[in-house]
């Protein structure tokens, strides 16, 4: 099953939902992170650089869907998502 149907408890907003729409990879891969970064117990994790747009969903899905603090670091074009 897809991970988006393994992890229906957790919330997305309808900018999650249109994302995953248009790329369902992308916010699988997000899903993937998430549910590692609470497996193993990590206390943070960083998120490869990644494009504007892409953070703002990363942050969005990770606070709101997912309970998790998030910031941005670095410059761009190498500014990350961290958890």
């Amino acid at each position: 099953p897809l991970l988006t149907e393994l992890c229906s408890t957790h919330m997305m907003s309808q900018s999650t939902t249109q994302a995953y729409k248009q790329d369902p990879v992308f916010i699988e891969q997000l899903e993937d992170t998430f549910l590692h970064l609470l497996t193993n117990k990590a206390p943070r994790l960083a998120l490869p650089p990644m494009p504007k747009a892409q953070r703002a969903l990363v942050h969005e899905y990770a606070e709101q869907g997912w309970g998790f603090v998030s910031h941005s670091s670095g410059n761009e074009p190498n500014r990350a998502v961290q958890l």
